[in-house]
């Protein structure tokens, strides 16, 4: 079964395919706790929190050769914003001991821009790191960092939706590299072409959603596996990475009662006013 779409309705259907032993796919839904206590449902989009260990992991791996600084800056007033700030640091704290290094001093936790300023290192990679989706504070903040790095070696890591921000200057994010994770390959629509202008001739419309290339990749990973391996890959989806040209498939679950989480995600960043996809997996 794909679908439902939304977690209302697929707990539901959930349940049902449970009792009858049918696997069940969640396409869009991001919660994890859908999967609990079920080992039929796969969930196709990545949680927050797995875009948000994914950007850790990134940071982790592209510094580990240069001098850098991490700056993790919060809101005061942004609880949820905040929730993710802490997630984040105790994730990346914990990355770093696993890897043998020393927690101390990792990461730097401060507030606004004022915190950031006194945080600044000179003659070092300055990494500074918002996680926040409040328009009025991520604006006010992003504006007066771009002034405050002119000339200084300082990039900004955070959500998507920041770049979707429309009173907030794009030149700002092009100048301080910015950099973020995404569950799909926003650079490689291009690859559909054919099946674009086939979907604009069948249906005489414009161009299709993100659903449409959503809809596809599903479809082209578990078919593609059900045809080759059987009806009981379903059971076996961690061992079975793959990647089409709009999604990433690397399954895990974190134990044999609960479904399978995808945590497939790409890092983009802003270069020279175009999106890049870095080349980290």
């Amino acid at each position: 079964i794909f679908g439902p779409f939304y977690a209302s309705g697929f707990k539901t259907i959930s349940k049902k395919a449970r009792e009858l032993h049918i696997p069940i796919v969640s396409p869009i839904t991001q919660q994890n706790k859908i999967l609990y206590n079920n080992i039929y449902i796969s969930k196709t989009n990545p949680s927050q929190f797995t875009l948000l260990e994914s950007l850790a992991d990134y940071c982790i791996d592209s510094l580990k050769q240069s001098n850098s600084h991490v700056i993790i800056a919060s809101f005061e007033k942004d609880k949820k914003g905040n929730q993710f700030v802490n997630a984040f640091r105790k994730y990346y704290n914990e990355k770093q001991k696993s890897l043998g290094k020393s927690i101390k001093d990792t990461i730097s936790l401060v507030k606004g821009i004022e915190g950031v300023k006194r945080s600044y290192v000179a003659n070092a990679k300055n990494v500074v790191i918002i996680l926040s989706n409040s328009q009025v504070e991520v604006v006010d903040f992003i504006t007066q960092l771009a002034v405050f790095s002119d000339k200084k070696d300082v990039v900004l890591f955070g959500w998507q939706s920041i770049s979707e921000m429309e009173v907030l200057d794009q030149a700002y994010l092009n100048n301080l590299s910015f950099t973020f994770p995404h569950q799909y390959n926003l650079t490689n629509v291009i690859s559909y072409t054919p099946l674009i202008d086939s979907y604009r001739l069948q249906q005489e419309t414009s161009s299709p959603s993100e659903y449409f290339f959503i809809g596809f990749d599903i479809s082209f990973y578990y078919l593609k596996n059900l045809r080759e391996l059987g009806p009981d890959f379903i059971h076996t989806l961690n061992t079975l990475p793959f990647e089409t040209n709009y999604m990433r498939f690397k399954y895990a679950r974190p134990d044999n009662i609960t479904g399978y989480d995808n945590r497939g995600v790409y890092i983009f960043r802003y270069q020279d006013y175009k999106l890049v996809k870095t080349g980290w997996k």
